[in-house]
């Protein structure tokens, strides 16, 4: 999100400056999607000018208080006249903004795996999976059907004690509904470890490719153990997991863990 200071004249005469919000829907609707959301968004914010203060009016929602909530439920409705969509923005607040970046992107399927560079018309060497070489490399080939990938779910399955993991889509990859269903922390969590894994699988592809590095799928799971420890830990205040715990018994450790009101 940008911001830029837009000028106007008021039926007073007078000089009134507001901020305008501009809003990309991606590359390659710059121009369509970008026009859309910015004259939505303008139009949405009003100035009232009265003898005693001015007021800063949000029309999108009904008293006409400005929220988070209603902004994303702006930008999932413009999105999805954008880009044919209905599927709603998923956020998972326990994760860098990266990661749930990196999801939107994967579920837009815009990538740069080379099947799409490919139908992009970029000259390439070769289409395979740069990991396995069994297979033409898509998206849902590089984080679900790869070798390294398979092995990394494989051991995640085996960390969380699950009897069976299977995502066939990358939607489904990123609503990540926990098998057990026992409660929705375990859900917001088992979440975040489904987006952290995919995130890193991806990384841990390009660090190969373009660095020429060895992949070890027991390396990335310790990796994806660390950093949603830290994260979860250092991003929620209502949730503290213990180390030991967490990476031995994951779903003891969030059962136990100490939960002042619901996820943060």
């Amino acid at each position: 999100m940008s911001y830029h200071t837009v000028e106007a004249i008021d039926c007073n005469g007078d000089l009134v400056t507001f901020m305008e919000y501009v809003i990309l829907l991606g590359q390659d609707n710059r121009s369509l999607a970008g026009r859309l959301v910015h004259f939505h968004l303008v139009g949405r914010i009003s100035l009232w000018s009265c003898k005693q203060c001015d007021t800063w009016v949000w029309k999108f929602n009904f008293n006409a208080q400005f929220t988070c909530n209603s902004l994303s439920s702006m930008l999932d409705e413009l999105s999805a006249v954008a880009h044919n969509n209905t599927e709603p923005t998923i956020i998972n607040k326990l994760i860098p903004q990266k990661i749930g970046i990196f999801m939107w992107r994967a579920i837009k399927n815009k990538l740069p795996v080379r099947s799409e560079l490919d139908k992009r018309g970029i000259d390439l060497h070769s289409t395979r999976c740069p990991v396995c070489d069994e297979d033409i490399e898509s998206l849902q080939h590089i984080l679900l059907k790869c070798k390294v990938a398979s092995e990394v779910w494989e051991l995640i399955r085996k960390w969380w004690n699950f009897d069976m993991i299977r995502f066939v889509s990358i939607p489904e990859l990123s609503k990540a509904s926990s098998p057990s269903r026992s409660s929705s922390i375990d859900s917001f969590i088992w979440q975040a470890v489904v987006w952290v894994s995919s995130y890193l699988i991806w990384k841990n592809r390009n660090d190969h490719v373009f660095g020429n590095t060895t992949l070890s799928p027991p390396k990335i799971v310790s990796d994806i153990q660390s950093r949603c420890f830290e994260w979860i830990n250092c991003r929620s205040k209502k949730v503290r997991l213990e180390w030991l715990l967490w990476i031995t018994d994951p779903l003891h450790s969030i059962r136990n863990v100490q939960v002042k009101e619901g996820i943060g």
